[in-house]
């Protein structure tokens, strides 16, 4: 309870008035009395205003199509809720009441955007929960590499190199030295995610002793990244060996 007083005097044929508030960041009741004096007689009436303790968690942004974001919160005790979202020009706000999602349309391709979640329940939450979305196709992945080499088979890993990245999927391509065999592509669909998680993926049936040109890329809605490629050669089957 933030206990600051503040007194403002009304006329008496005044029925409506706007005190400012300013809550505490920590979250705040406020108690606001009325007294009026008729005949002599002091009359009240008193009301006290919540505010939210903390904002919003679990802020998400979903990349729906070229021209729309979701975003997804988790809901507290709050009555609803303040977005403010940027690409870097002007704001723009927005006001959804008892709901743990919406979609921002009309917005810009190939941008980044800034989205800023506020929660109140009779006053808001003076801090936000700040998520950024790259409204754009992902980064190339980085630190490629290769583990488990077989005589038929390599694992491929990679990481998405920032959290503002929007991936729902990854296109692996896979290409032989010798020119008479043809390239493979594969498409792996994941759980949308902004994380820099490792994410790795085994080729199999491959020809043993044989060096292949790998290839990955990430993707969404929007398109896919440049590409990221490394070599690696299977281990020779024992077949192949001559003794």
């Amino acid at each position: 309870m933030k206990n600051n007083s503040m007194y403002t005097s009304i006329d008496a044929l005044t029925y409506n008035n706007t005190l400012l508030l300013y809550p505490d960041p920590l979250g705040v009741s406020v108690n606001v009395t009325c007294i009026a004096m008729i005949g002599g007689v002091n009359y009240s009436q008193s009301v006290i205003l919540h505010a939210p303790s903390s904002p919003p968690n679990n802020v998400r942004g979903f990349i729906l199509n070229a021209t729309s974001i979701q975003v997804n919160w988790t809901t507290l005790l709050d009555t609803g809720y303040v977005i403010e979202y940027t690409n870097g020009g002007v704001s723009r706000n927005l006001v959804s009441i008892s709901e743990d999602q919406i979609v921002l349309i009309d917005l810009s391709p190939m941008s980044t955007y800034t989205i800023s979640l506020y929660s109140y329940i009779d006053l808001p939450s003076v801090n936000s929960t700040l998520t950024v979305l790259k409204f754009d196709v992902p980064s190339p992945v980085t630190s490629l590499s290769v583990s488990n080499v077989s005589t038929t088979g390599i694992t491929v890993n990679w990481t998405i190199p920032s959290s503002d990245n929007y991936v729902t999927y990854y296109t692996i391509s896979y290409t032989p030295s010798c020119p008479q065999l043809s390239s493979v592509n594969e498409t792996v669909s994941v759980a949308p995610h902004q994380s820099t998680t490792t994410y790795s993926y085994t080729l199999i049936g491959l020809y043993s002793g044989m060096n292949y040109t790998v290839t990955v890329r990430a993707g969404n809605v929007l398109g896919a990244s440049n590409s990221s490629i490394i070599s690696s050669k299977t281990s020779l089957s024992s077949k192949n060996i001559l003794l």
